[in-house]
């Protein structure tokens, strides 16, 4: 198959465009501004609701799987005359759970798709629009990129992978002309929850049983009422990373920008926060653990992190 492109029509590969996911979004409003989407799903039936749009082809594409790549990457240049002028790297599994007590098995599977996959996609890719000297990366990263919390450390440790590779790759490309973007996503409401089948919690050899309402409620913190919708986040996005010089960073949806401002508090403000926000500042209590500090070193610990985020704040509306 051959597509007959216009000059300025840019050509798109996205990566997990599966519906109801934050690719699915990106493709339909990149095609609604014009573009020519090959949406990269792993199995076909999945990309449906995409088809019917004139301007997106679906592509099947395992990011995990270097032949599957390669193959995908292949289709496109071959089916637009060697033409990718923008690579979105979306496709991304979650990761739920203590952080030492996950199997090293799911740790992997989980570097190997959020991380391995997306620096697989790039490799495949980056050489094209190197010799054109011209083109676009998006590589989906998250505000938990910014700051681990505690239950997510294995998925923010991808996504802070994510944002060091970037910045790296952004540098190393400038020459070339191409660009690099990190969308750093707060709570979104899409399907990475839906498709999560993983055990949050292991009860035949967990020390954290007590702790199971709280991770729970983090498991669910992007799916509940408020959250930044999917097709919001596209729509504000798309715009943004199809400029002749993208920002850096795009930082986006509920919590983010608070995420961010937390990154810059010092590490036992920041640590205490999060400790009484997710749960494991009650669970020291629950195992009637003695309290490392004293009540008068907790009033001024709260203090001092209430104007922190005051600061943090205030610095957050003058810079963005």
């Amino acid at each position: 198959m051959t597509v007959t492109i216009a000059k300025d029509e840019r050509v798109v590969l996205i990566t997990g465009c599966s519906a109801g996911g934050i690719g699915h979004h990106l493709a339909l409003e990149l095609a609604a501004h014009g573009c020519r989407v090959f949406a990269g799903v792993r199995t076909l039936s999945k990309a449906q609701t995409l088809v019917d749009n004139p301007r997106i082809k679906a592509v099947e594409l395992d990011i995990t799987d270097d032949a599957s790549v390669d193959a995908a990457v292949a289709y496109v240049l071959a089916a637009t005359g060697g033409r990718i002028d923008m690579l979105v790297n979306n496709a991304g599994i979650h990761c739920v759970g203590p952080t030492v007590e996950l199997p090293l098995s799911q740790v992997q599977q989980v570097f190997n798709t959020n991380f391995i996959g997306m620096a697989r996609l790039c490799r495949a890719v980056a050489p094209v629009m190197m010799d054109c000297r011209q083109g676009t990366i998006v590589n989906v990263g998250s505000a938990s990129g910014y700051v681990a919390t505690p239950w997510v450390g294995i998925y923010a440790a991808t996504k802070a992978a994510v944002h060091a590779y970037s910045d790296s790759l952004r540098v190393e490309l400038a020459p070339f002309g191409v660009n690099v973007v990190v969308v750093a996503a707060g709570c979104v409401k899409s399907n990475i929850v839906d498709n999560y089948s993983e055990p949050l919690l292991d009860d035949n050899n967990t020390r954290y049983t007590m702790a199971r309402p709280a991770i729970e409620e983090k498991f669910g913190l992007s799916q509940v009422e408020g959250v930044t919708p999917t097709s919001q986040l596209a729509h504000v996005v798309v715009p943004k990373i199809l400029r002749c010089s993208p920002p850096a960073y795009i930082t986006y949806g509920t919590l983010s920008k608070s995420t961010w401002c937390v990154y810059f508090m010092p590490p036992v403000i920041r640590d205490y926060l999060l400790s009484r926000r997710y749960g494991t500042h009650q669970l020291a209590k629950d195992l009637q653990s003695p309290s490392p500090s004293s009540p008068a070193t907790n009033s001024v610990i709260v203090w001092a992190a209430l104007v922190a985020a005051a600061l943090g704040t205030t610095y957050a509306l003058f810079m963005l």
